[in-house]
């Protein structure tokens, strides 16, 4: 513990990083972004799927296919596309 505080009070710590792996930190950061944007925007369709069904219940069927379509579409592309990036690559 002496000796983090004397290296602290001479001037902290230096720390390198190389180009390539910076770039690789990135990557990894960038993906993780990803998944977490498309895992927001699946809740989000999952849950607005579920309001509309739940404040219509007698009525939902009568809906557009379109709309209706769309979410679940939505969820599943969404879905697929979380599990095949979930997978650890080296």
């Amino acid at each position: 513990m002496r000796r983090v505080v004397d290296v602290l009070e001479r001037g902290g710590i230096d720390i390198h990083f190389r180009a390539e792996e910076l770039d690789r930190l990135m990557d990894k950061a960038e993906k993780t972004g990803n998944r977490i944007v498309a895992g927001l925007i699946t809740a989000a369709l999952i849950n607005a799927v579920g309001e509309l069904v739940s404040a219509q219940p007698e009525n939902w069927r009568n809906w557009p296919k379109t709309l209706f379509t769309a979410g679940i579409g939505g969820v599943g592309a969404l879905g697929v596309y979380l599990a095949l990036t979930s997978r650890h690559r080296k």
